[in-house]
């Protein structure tokens, strides 16, 4: 069973990882991302625990190939690519652990922390933004691929502007109904009313948020690393 720290924890921990990562270096890189695989571990995330590990090894499997067995100066630029993304990778862990909390719970979470509230309601827009359009354009490849007219068949890119016709148009006619009846939903909720609103979330303190500590004493080694 999957229990998630609280949302501010999180939100707080991104923050940090996301200045922080620009100063780590190599060894640094490697020990946060351990810490945040201990992040996720804490909260039972076992699924995406396997394959976040799986990435990360990857990722420094590549880094020290291209490091010591690759001489070819036009493929440089690939050794400082995967330098970056590693810098990056536990931000990306955190962030992974924050994206399945609920839009709710977060935008209830980002006012407790006294965020502007023009900031707040354009991220719970987006948020709700693009899991609906990609639900839009699911149900238009479905329906495009029972007509034999889908991008998924090699053959219709032999016709490019009809495929474009077929697949992308009904998605933008999509988009733009939707982005209005977002604008009117949120209207509705009284998103732009500039009184604090009320949430159903608590967003107090758990017992179990204490564990963070262990995450905290990990990050502090991390830092002290030379």
């Amino acid at each position: 069973m999957t229990r998630q720290y609280n949302v501010r924890i999180q939100l707080v921990f991104l923050f940090f990882l996301g200045i922080a990562g620009f100063f780590f270096n190599l060894q640094q890189a490697v020990s946060m991302t351990l810490v945040c695989v201990l992040f996720l571990g804490i909260q039972c995330v076992n699924k995406s625990l396997f394959y976040w590990l799986l990435g990360g090894g990857i990722l420094y499997g590549l880094f020290f190939f291209f490091s010591h067995y690759v001489t070819i100066p036009a493929l440089s630029f690939l050794n400082v690519f995967l330098f970056i993304l590693i810098k990056m990778y536990p931000t990306l862990i955190v962030a992974s652990s924050i994206a399945q909390v609920s839009t709710s719970k977060l935008m209830s979470a980002l006012q407790s922390l006294h965020l502007p509230q023009t900031f707040i309601t354009t991220l719970s827009i987006l948020f709700r933004f693009f899991p609906v359009l990609k639900n839009e354009n699911e149900m238009i490849q479905a329906s495009t691929q029972m007509r034999g007219i889908s991008y998924k068949h090699l053959k219709n890119w032999s016709h490019p502007l009809s495929l474009f016709e077929y697949a992308m148009v009904p998605l933008l006619m999509r988009t733009i109904h939707l982005a209005d009846e977002l604008s009117v939903n949120g209207y509705i909720r009284g998103m732009d009313s500039g009184v604090k609103r009320t949430s159903i979330h608590e967003d107090k303190l758990a017992p179990f948020d204490g564990s963070f500590l262990l995450i905290m004493i990990g990050v502090l080694a991390v830092l002290f690393i030379k």
